[in-house]
């Protein structure tokens, strides 16, 4: 595989990803407003997205269909954003007299 057909390939399965993620984490307004707005704030900030579009690639490398896991990619995604956010918890601790920008602080602190 090229290079501009490996690059075009991870573009196409990370739209898919940010599609599908900006589905499953609708606006809402729940009465859990603020935790619901900080999830998708963390969720749909984008970056690599390498864990899920791994998922895709590996599936169709085996010979499957990629839309076939991508629930399953989506949901590793958000694993790995919440560890993400569970390790900001100590950067809160650590920062939070200073004013940080942390998640948690963007969130909770400012209500």
């Amino acid at each position: 595989m090229h290079k501009a057909d490996f690059n075009n390939k991870y573009k196409q399965f990370v739209k898919v990803i940010d599609d599908a993620l900006n589905t499953l984490a609708t606006e809402s307004n729940v009465p859990q407003k603020t935790v619901y707005d900080a999830m998708r704030y963390s969720l749909l900030a984008g970056g690599k997205r390498l864990r899920p579009v791994l998922m895709l690639a590996v599936c169709e490398m085996l010979g499957g269909k990629a839309e076939d896991v991508v629930p399953y990619a989506c949901a590793i995604e958000m694993i790995h954003t919440y560890s993400l956010i569970h390790d900001d918890y100590l950067q809160w601790i650590m920062t939070i007299i200073a004013g940080a920008g942390s998640q948690i602080i963007r969130f909770m602190v400012k209500q």
